[in-house]
């Protein structure tokens, strides 16, 4: 299997450390347009199966090229460019999950379904740690149990030492965690969906 990674921030380090060290994985194409970002990762990771290249995820000619060559892309880029991804991994025919992080463009990208299934390709938008890994920790929980009364999530960079100014670790994309403070939020209450205001 081909895989290519947008992104070579923190959370596209995590996810090319783990896909390099699977047996089935052929290659992992590493992609920003930062080349000393690339370069870091190169030097950390220091893995035969890893490739790096330098473009900008808007350049679509760019990115349709190569997309193409891989089986499954993953973005690790801030969530304002996941739709025209998506985009182009439909046009691909590339199996393509991102880490999410506003609730319009997963809407978006969730009405292309369509488009997907013709296409033979699987899109998972949201993926990254909350919503995406606390979302199966806690189904998990649930099916575990006889009742569930109430169940709530706090996700973070609370690190176990914190330090000033902010007592925060920033593991996230800025652009993701200043949304998560200002967009709406899907809560489910007394078994119906509902949206409510941040914090």
């Amino acid at each position: 299997m081909r895989l290519l990674i947008l992104g070579s921030g923190m959370m596209a380090r995590a996810v090319a450390y783990d896909l390099t060290r699977q047996n089935d994985v052929e290659s992992v194409i590493v992609a920003d347009q930062e080349p000393k970002q690339l370069k870091k990762l190169t030097g950390w990771l220091k893995s035969p199966k890893l490739r790096t290249v330098r473009v900008d995820v808007t350049d679509r000619p760019a990115m349709y090229r190569l997309t193409k060559e891989c089986d499954v892309a993953v973005s690790c880029v801030p969530y304002f460019y996941n739709l025209a991804l998506t985009r182009i991994a439909i046009a691909t025919r590339t199996h393509f999950c991102d880490l999410g992080g506003n609730n319009t463009i997963v809407r978006k990208q969730l009405e292309l379904n369509n488009r997907a299934h013709r296409a033979n390709v699987t899109v998972v938008p949201d993926c990254g740690l909350a919503p995406g890994m606390v979302n199966i920790l806690v189904a998990d929980g649930f099916s575990r149990l006889d009742q569930v009364e109430d169940v709530r999530i706090r996700v973070g960079g609370l690190p176990r030492k914190p330090k000033p100014p902010l007592h925060y670790r920033p593991v996230f994309s800025a652009h993701g965690l200043i949304n998560a403070y200002s967009e709406p939020c899907l809560t489910l209450r007394n078994g119906r969906r509902q949206w409510v205001e941040p914090l």
